[in-house]
């Protein structure tokens, strides 16, 4: 969550929502984590998720969770028909515009870290 977060947050400050360029965008300087913010983005997006997974599971539609995306691939390949031969290249048509490591987008990173240490979320470092 933190990671969708930091990206509307930035997309919002810049006003760049997609990059399709093979040149980085220019990244605007660093946001500031808010605490209940953040909070009020994560309950909204478990809502949006659980009401999603539930009509999914209603019309007996594949589910997965973005973080079992890499673990599940061939059970998803495999509901799609599609051969992991088949498979696209790897390279995405849209490219990230954000930093590769996450807290570095925050202009309070410690401020980040308290919240998801004391709330129990994970998040790479």
């Amino acid at each position: 969550r933190l990671a969708q977060y930091s990206s509307l947050k930035i997309a919002k400050l810049s006003g760049t929502w997609v990059t399709r360029e093979r040149t980085p965008a220019i990244a605007p300087s660093k946001i500031e984590f808010n605490r209940s913010e953040f909070k009020k983005f994560r309950e909204n997006q478990d809502k949006i998720d659980s009401e999603i997974a539930e009509k999914l599971v209603l019309n007996r539609s594949f589910f997965i969770d973005y973080d079992e995306l890499n673990l599940r691939t061939p059970e998803l390949l495999k509901h799609l028909g599609v051969e992991p031969e088949d498979r696209l290249n790897d390279e995405s048509l849209t490219m990230k515009q954000n930093t590769g490591k996450l807290i570095d987008r925050f202009s309070n990173p410690d401020d980040v870290r308290t919240e998801m240490t004391e709330e129990n979320l994970r998040y790479l470092d």
